[in-house]
C-alpha cells in the first residue's frame, strides 16, 4: 500500500458523522455537557477541555456494550440478536440509573467540525480491545 493510500483511508471524521453513528447505530443518548450527572466523568484528567466538547453521549444498551467490548463478534450474530431482544430503552431523564455500566463518549473539536479529541469512560475491556477508538481517527 502506498503512503498516500494509507493517508486517504485515515482521514479524520467529522463530528456530525460520528454523531450519526452514536445516535442511530449505537442507540446512544446525547446529553448536555453541563449536566450535573456526568460532571465527575468530565473532570477526568484525560477528558478534553469543556470549551472544546461538541457532544456527550451515553451508550447503555447491553447488546451494543457487548459488541464494543468484543464479547459479541458481529451485529449479525445470534448472541447479538438474543441480547438485543432483552435491551430496554431509557430516556435522558433516567440516565443516572445506567451511568455505572454505560460508556460515556465525549467528542471534542478545535474547529467545531472535525473531531480532534475524544474520550470515553468505562471498563478496562472497552479501552484495551474495544471498537470505539477505530470509529474515530484522530
Amino acid at each position: 500500500m502506498k503512503k498516500q493510500d494509507l493517508i486517504d483511508t485515515l482521514t479524520p471524521k467529522k463530528i456530525e458523522e460520528i454523531n450519526q453513528i452514536l445516535l442511530y447505530d449505537f442507540d446512544a443518548i446525547k446529553i448536555f455537557k453541563k449536566d450535573e450527572r456526568i460532571k465527575f466523568i468530565l473532570h477526568d484528567p484525560y477528558c478534553p477541555d469543556k470549551s472544546l466538547i461538541q457532544g456527550v453521549y451515553v451508550i447503555y444498551k447491553k447488546s451494543i456494550l457487548n459488541l464494543l467490548e468484543g464479547r459479541i463478534s458481529s451485529i449479525h450474530s445470534v448472541e447479538y440478536f438474543h441480547t438485543k431482544k432483552k435491551d430496554r430503552t431509557i430516556t435522558e431523564e433516567n440516565i443516572e440509573y445506567v451511568l455505572e455500566i454505560a460508556t460515556v463518549v465525549v467528542l471534542a473539536s478545535e474547529n467545531n467540525e472535525v473531531l480532534t479529541k475524544y474520550f470515553y469512560s468505562g471498563s478496562k475491556d472497552k479501552k484495551d480491545k474495544g471498537t470505539i477508538p477505530y470509529l474515530f481517527y484522530v
